[in-house]
């Protein structure tokens, strides 16, 4: 399990706040404020402090916006890492919120972070992944597991509202959704006895219309051109 230290901001916000304020902040238009990601500094992810034995940083990056009434002044708003699992083609994306009271802010730069790092496991298993051809999107998606704590907790709070926006779902909620209807395919790739029910791993249906609403980012579209090709493969096999 990695553990980010995180800098200590002011940030307290319930999720009713956080809700409005993603709904209503383009009334804001006098703030303007960019929000951007880049890849975290060397050594940000410890290995013997952050990660278990075995375990592989394979990229880590932060999230940052300027300051509305100082564009000098850069604002830390969340970090992520892609860690990959000791012998085994299973990855983490890890997650956490700095504490700021900004949470509109903060769930933009969620998004940019869950992006890069998803963008970035899709294309290492296309140019990296052993047997792509026969392998399933379903399958591949469901080594991805994003790691970002409960919606109720002030240092994950953002990064759970930009999983869930990105269509990421917790692993219960496939279990729940198996035990009222057919099984979701994606849980035939998943041992739900060995991990945490509370991990969110990608519904591909869900997400894939997410992702398709947000034609302006470049990691959103690259997350697309990525599931095409590896869904193409797929229907070669069919």
């Amino acid at each position: 399990m990695i553990n980010f230290l995180i800098p200590v901001f002011s940030f307290q916000v319930s999720i009713q706040h956080l809700n409005q304020r993603v709904s209503t902040s383009r009334s804001s238009r006098h703030r303007q404020v960019s929000i951007w990601v880049e890849e975290a500094e060397d050594g940000f992810v410890d290995e013997e402090e952050n990660l278990m034995t075995g375990e592989i940083c394979v990229k880590a990056v932060k999230a940052f916006a300027t300051d509305p009434n100082d564009e000098s002044d850069h604002r830390f708003l969340c970090a992520g890492a892609l860690i990959k699992r000791p012998d085994s083609d299973v990855y983490d994306a890890w997650m956490a919120d700095s504490l700021l009271d900004e949470p509109n802010t903060q769930f933009k730069g969620a998004l940019l972070a869950l992006d890069y790092l998803f963008a970035h496991y899709l294309e290492q298993c296309i140019q990296f992944g052993q047997d792509i051809s026969e392998t399933t999107f379903e399958e591949i998606s469901a080594k991805f597991f994003v790691q970002c704590g409960s919606i109720n907790s002030e240092y994950h709070c953002a990064s759970n509202m930009a999983a869930r926006e990105r269509g990421f779902r917790p692993i219960k909620e496939f279990i729940n959704a198996s035990d009222s209807s057919s099984s979701p395919r994606v849980l035939e790739y998943i041992d739900t006895d060995e991990e945490d029910i509370d991990s969110m791993i990608f519904d591909v249906d869900t997400g894939l219309s997410k992702y398709s609403c947000d034609l302006y980012s470049s990691n959103a579209i690259s997350i697309l051109n990525a599931i095409n090709r590896i869904q193409n493969l797929d229907s070669v096999l069919e």
